[in-house]
């Protein structure tokens, strides 16, 4: 098929510095979504546009997709912060939207250690901000937080 468009729109002459793409966006199904990530903040970008990519592709409005995405890093980057030491570990994110809503929930599998000097202490403030409904679980097998976003325009029921 683009052979014969290419064919049909452009002069024979021509036809050999001409390139067609083709492409099909395909809807993302309302299924949850997962993601296992190296704990490395290098992945962060990687997690960003995968999570945003599909509450886009399930119809969440720009201004939720990018506060869901936000408060989704913030909880990485303290898991990758707080969670392991020098050894390597693992991040895990789940979402899944529900009932006018998104839940997001990300896992580490570390011990959780304090930082070290006053910089930081802002973002637990900042993913509640963002997902007003948010609980964090420590455990002997990691930390899991919560953070739950009603949609604009829906109504929990």
């Amino acid at each position: 098929m683009c052979r014969e468009l290419i064919n049909a729109l452009v002069p024979s002459e021509a036809a050999d510095d001409i390139a067609l793409l083709a492409m099909e966006r395909l809807r993302v199904r309302d299924e949850a979504f997962r993601l296992r990530m190296p704990a490395e903040p290098a992945e962060l970008r990687r997690m960003r546009r995968a999570l945003g990519g599909w509450l886009r592709g399930i119809g969440v409005e720009l201004e939720d997709t990018n506060d869901l995405v936000l408060a989704c890093a913030e909880a990485c980057s303290n898991a990758i912060r707080h969670a392991y030491g020098p050894s390597a570990g693992t991040v895990d994110i789940e979402a899944r939207r529900d009932d006018g809503a998104v839940e997001v929930v990300v896992r580490d599998f570390g011990r959780w250690r304090e930082r070290r000097g006053r910089d930081g202490g802002r973002g637990l403030a900042l993913i509640e901000a963002l997902a007003p409904s948010m609980r964090i679980e420590r455990s002997e097998q990691g930390t899991v937080v919560t953070m739950r976003r009603t949609l604009r325009g829906s109504v929990s029921v």
